[in-house]
């Protein structure tokens, strides 16, 4: 097996391969077959998600404004905050200490209508009321919107903050960033109107289980549940439905998931370029919609791990290209690949 970060050809150096130096993407091996394509550091819209609140009856601060991307050194803006009162009292003469991705900021700061944190572009709204020293609030940064790359233009979106996935900027598989979704949680991405995809079709996703749950969905794909899905199953297994094709997917490691949905035949799914396994039934029927990081009707199947990079395709992929694009996010995401 060769590692996703240090492959090498015989005659090439591996700042030479093409899944190496960026010079395959999904773009360039699938042209105009490339019907959606969502890359975690492309195309992310992140905001401020909700804000937490602990300790005694504390008032409803709130956090308003964009992340700015440059406070943070990342390519999209994406922040941990954290706000601890360390002196209790009313709004004005309570004092607090803020963190941002886990490291103190200011100290000793007084309580005020409005506090703008630092160059994050995040500002804390601090209501009338009487804080405590045990009251802590804490946000992360979550996802509106994550555009899809190709000319389809089908941006999977969360307009209920409530409802939208945290964004972590690093420290994925290959220090990328990534979508991080709760296990059975309700959060999810969405496009209702994907075009429609019929038979003869195949999908790719790079994604990491942090639990072992049944019934956790990578993707789904519309109108109604359960079409053309990748959802995890005990054991820990990862399952593309309705072809009930089933293959290992150990927890906490990342992995790259082919599935295929043939004209005629039964679906199959391969893990991190083994061979492929077939399942036990044929075509879905046609589709149209995809959600990510839950099942498509939004209940509390949420994907429980890491989402990097999600690919899909109208026709079938080639051998060649199946195994170009299996080192492409191998070498991306430092993932052991044929």
């Amino acid at each position: 097996m060769r590692t996703g970060l240090s492959f090498a050809h015989p005659h090439m150096s591996a700042a030479h391969e093409p899944w190496m130096d960026g010079s395959v993407t999904p773009q360039s091996l699938f042209g105009s077959a490339l019907i959606l394509w969502l890359r975690s550091d492309l195309g992310v819209t992140a905001v401020m998600g909700p804000v937490t609140a602990a300790g005694t009856t504390p008032p409803a601060v709130t956090l308003t404004g964009t992340p700015n991307a440059s406070a943070y050194n990342t390519s999209i803006g994406t922040a941990s905050i954290e706000i601890d009162i360390t002196t209790g009292g009313a709004r004005g003469t309570a004092l607090f200490t803020w963190k941002l991705n886990g490291v103190v900021q200011q100290t000793g700061q007084t309580t005020a209508a409005t506090f703008a944190l630092g160059t994050t572009g995040v500002t804390a709204n601090f209501p009338t009321g009487t804080y405590t020293n045990n009251n802590v609030y804490t946000a992360n940064t979550t996802v509106s919107a994550w555009a899809d790359n190709t000319a389809t233009g089908a941006n999977v979106t969360q307009a209920t903050s409530t409802l939208q996935p945290v964004y972590v900027g690093s420290g994925g598989g290959g220090g990328q960033p990534y979508i991080a979704s709760v296990s059975g949680a309700t959060t999810l991405l969405k496009h209702a109107t994907l075009p429609s995809i019929a038979q003869g079709t195949e999908q790719f996703a790079v994604a990491r289980a942090n639990v072992a749950s049944g019934g956790r969905y990578i993707l789904d794909r519309g109108p109604t549940t359960n079409n053309n899905t990748l959802v995890q199953q005990t054991g820990p297994i990862m399952q593309y439905y309705p072809a009930s094709a089933n293959a290992n997917f150990s927890t906490n490691v990342d992995h790259i998931v082919d599935a295929v949905e043939p004209a005629s035949g039964n679906g199959t799914i391969a893990v991190d370029g083994a061979s492929a396994i077939t399942g036990s039934a044929g075509p879905a029927g046609t589709t149209t919609g995809i959600s990510i990081g839950n099942r498509f009707d939004g209940p509390a199947s949420g994907w429980g791990g890491n989402i990097y990079e999600i690919i899909a395709l109208n026709r079938l992929a080639t051998a060649a290209e199946r195994l170009a694009i299996t080192r492409y996010a191998g070498a991306r995401y430092g993932i052991s690949v044929p």
